[in-house]
């Protein structure tokens, strides 16, 4: 009776999914902590792109999926710390296994409070929270526009190359490739805003899972019907890989289109001009 009366006491007192998002909607910022994250994200591709650039590979179709890999990869590097900052880092030689100790620290960071939740015995910090501002950004590369003698400047009313589709716009003379590029463009720009910005509304959920497949993992935590302790990164891989992969997708048709029509263009911002001035 002993032994049964001390499991039922360590069910009740385990933690759950709902139990772990309050805990920590009341003490962090999340939202504030997944977009300087992200802005991080942009930093890797860009510089994965720009370091391949560098290396020879001109295509943009060959660099984007590299650059979105090093992206998402940061992404999870980056959920990896916050769980470190929190207090809630897996330790040992098996990431799932959490071994925390203390009570984790009230900490007010934005519109956090005090009070709130107490972790179990066995659960603390293990080094200080990060916050501060943070913005996503478009994450293709900044290499230079091409210069005037590499573009074809075409000034006036004069008509479009005959392909289907033409006119003058704001006194620049673009053809039906030039804008059906931008369209593309500007659909990447979108595609990266709009996820991004999915990706920081979705914070606390993201986070959420990443701290609850954490307490899992260390026996902390409730497991729910059929949810078995494998740790953080599937959790957080489930609910945030799709944003990533739209990007890529939208990115492949535009290095594409680009590649097919604007041979020249090594860069994003390459075939934009050149489409500006086609």
């Amino acid at each position: 009776m002993r032994n049964g009366d001390t499991q039922s006491v360590a069910i009740k007192r385990g933690w759950t999914r709902a139990r772990t998002r309050e805990f920590l909607m009341q003490r962090y910022n999340t939202r504030v902590h997944m977009s300087l994250i992200l802005a991080s994200c942009a930093l890797a591709a860009m510089a994965t792109s720009a370091l391949l650039l560098h290396a020879g590979v001109l295509d943009m179709r060959a660099r984007y999926p590299v650059a979105m890999v090093a992206a998402y990869l940061t992404f999870l590097l980056g959920v990896w710390v916050w769980l470190r900052c929190m207090g809630m880092a897996p330790k040992g030689s098996r990431g799932s296994s959490a071994s925390l100790d203390g009570d984790i620290p009230d900490l007010s960071i934005g519109q956090g409070g005090g009070g709130g939740l107490r972790l179990p015995s066995g659960v603390g910090p293990r080094g200080g929270t990060f916050d501060g501002g943070g913005a996503s950004a478009s994450w293709m590369d900044g290499a230079r526009a091409p210069s005037a003698q590499s573009v074809s400047l075409r000034g006036g009313a004069s008509g479009s190359s005959g392909k289907g589709l033409g006119g003058v716009v704001d006194g620049l003379d673009i053809d039906g490739d030039g804008i059906a590029l931008l369209i593309l463009a500007l659909v990447v720009v979108l595609a990266v805003f709009a996820t991004s910005g999915y990706l920081i509304w979705m914070a606390p959920d993201v986070f959420t899972e990443a701290a609850f497949g954490t307490l899992l993992a260390g026996g902390l935590a409730r497991p729910t019907r059929n949810e078995a302790a494998g740790g953080w990164m599937a959790g957080v891989i489930k609910k945030t890989w799709w944003p990533f992969a739209i990007v890529l997708v939208v990115a492949l048709v535009f290095a594409h289109y680009s590649a097919t029509h604007f041979p020249e263009a090594k860069t994003f911002r390459q075939a934009v001009t050149m489409a500006l001035h086609r």
